[in-house]
């Protein structure tokens, strides 16, 4: 038997002995086994429902998330299933303990520290959505989201969901890695920076995210705001994103910078080498200023609503060619209902290594749409 096999017997027991009616808990499986899996990871954690603990588990495969809900004794059979032929780590939590296994297909180890806080226990009523970032959370009335009595008004009901949307795709995107600074390009009030914190800060400690916003007054108030709270790990600073140089920085963000400006984040991003970068562009002007009439399709150019969106569409697909490029694995999705906001694409790049190739297709598209040159081009 195999150092692995005897540390993840070990491993399951842990998992076999919680006390599911009383302690709270939370699982999470990574580093799969099978490179053509498209389930990413799996998390856990201890609910009530109607009273009646259960284990709600969250499937991220790379398109969709899939939650279910399991009893405590099927959850232990799953686990089993998991450690033995789709992950290779896990951590598990239990009140103000944390176990983590890391482990190859030989050998394991297992090592158990102190939590900064006991778990809370989550209460799931039917009907009621779990959100990463709850109604409640104090930041957000101080924000003007929500009320003194911890409801999220109606007028801010389409920025609530966008910001749980947003750090929901950054929680799948951070699981195996080790996010411990992040840098908000063009923060504005504020909102997304401090539900990022806020959020990775429960999966990773000493987590540094400082926010970059050209008011001043602006950065002064959401700075009292992060003191307010005690968020010790959450700053704010004066400036302007094209002219700033940041430092060494593991994951870079940006929602909806203006047109070239969520060119200028990426390129921050990859200067100082971040694991991820993730921007949800605004608008495309750029690109749309310079396309040219190629004889072949000038006559669907000549109406300005499809010039626009086949601006957009150019623009964001080249964005990802050129990080895939610089060594980035890119992804273009929907992060919003487009009831809420046309705004609504995300572009999320992890680094890993480069693609051959990917220039010669932004070549390609550029000399079939006359455009001559990408911003993002002039900046990497």
């Amino acid at each position: 038997m195999s150092n692995r096999a005897e540390v993840v017997r070990g491993f399951i027991s842990k998992i076999r002995a919680i006390d599911i009616e009383s302690s709270a808990m939370k699982i999470q499986m990574s580093k799969k086994m099978t490179k053509s899996s498209d389930l990413r990871s799996v998390r856990a954690r201890r609910v009530l429902i109607k009273g009646k603990p259960l284990v709600s588990v969250v499937y991220r495969h790379d398109t969709r998330d899939v939650t279910k809900n399991y009893t405590h004794i099927d959850f232990v059979v799953l686990c089993s299933e998991w450690m033995e032929s789709q992950f290779f780590n896990a951590t598990l939590t239990l009140d103000v303990v944390e176990h983590k296994l890391l482990s190859n297909k030989k050998n394991a180890t297992v090592k158990s520290t102190q939590t900064r806080g006991a778990l809370a226990v989550c209460d799931l009523h039917d009907r009621q959505k779990s959100r990463l970032i709850p109604e409640d959370t104090p930041f957000l009335r101080s924000l003007g989201i929500s009320s003194d009595g911890g409801k999220v008004y109606q007028a801010s009901q389409g920025k609530y969901r966008q910001i749980n949307k947003f750090v929901e795709i950054l929680d799948g995107l951070c699981v195996g890695k080790s996010i411990k600074t992040v840098a908000d390009m063009g923060c504005g009030k504020g909102y997304l920076s401090f539900a990022t914190y806020s959020h990775l800060v429960t999966l990773q400690k000493d987590i540094s995210l400082v926010g970059y916003e050209l008011r001043p007054k602006l950065v002064t108030e959401i700075n009292s705001i992060a003191r307010l709270h005690k968020l010790s790990g959450l700053s704010f600073e004066v400036g302007d994103i094209s002219q700033i140089d940041i430092p060494k920085t593991d994951m870079v963000i940006a929602l909806h910078a203006c047109d070239i400006a969520t060119d200028v984040a990426i390129a921050k991003g990859i200067e100082v080498g971040a694991e991820l970068i993730v921007v949800s562009p605004c608008c495309h002007k750029q690109i749309r200023k310079t396309m040219k009439g190629n004889p072949r399709i000038v006559s669907s150019l000549s109406h300005g609503i499809m010039k626009e969106r086949m601006a957009e569409w150019l623009t964001d697909a080249i964005r990802a060619l050129l990080l895939e490029s610089k060594g980035y694995k890119t992804k273009i999705m929907e992060f919003v209902s487009l009831e809420h906001t046309s705004k609504n694409l995300l572009i999320t790049a992890e680094k890993t290594k480069v693609r051959s190739g990917a220039l010669l297709e932004v070549a390609a598209l550029k000399k079939q749409y006359g455009i001559e040159e990408h911003y993002l081009e002039r900046l990497i």
